[in-house]
């Protein structure tokens, strides 16, 4: 038996805005369905896929953003040795 959810059961598990939700079915990264009334039916199972696809997309954007948050870390402790640097000479 299929559990069907509204945009705003959706956007609650999710934690976003009803906005969002549509946004996502319109980019047909959520699949929904429609009734007569053009009401947006999201299945529960539909739901718990784009969550995985999505924890996944965000696991490997983080993957991805290590490498800069370490050259960033890299950089500011060049920037502090160099500040460092210029204070001990001046004195």
């Amino acid at each position: 038996m299929t559990i069907w959810l509204t945009v705003g059961d959706v956007a609650r598990a999710l934690n976003v805005g009803p906005d969002v939700v549509r946004a996502y079915e319109r980019r047909g990264r959520l699949h929904a369905v429609r009734t007569a009334g053009g009401v947006r039916l999201f299945s529960k199972t539909e739901v718990e896929r784009f969550v995985r696809e999505h924890s996944r997309r965000l696991q490997n954007r983080n993957q991805e953003r290590k490498p800069l948050r370490e050259q960033r870390e890299q950089l500011e402790a060049v920037r502090r040795q160099g500040a460092r640097a210029m204070r001990s000479e001046r004195t």
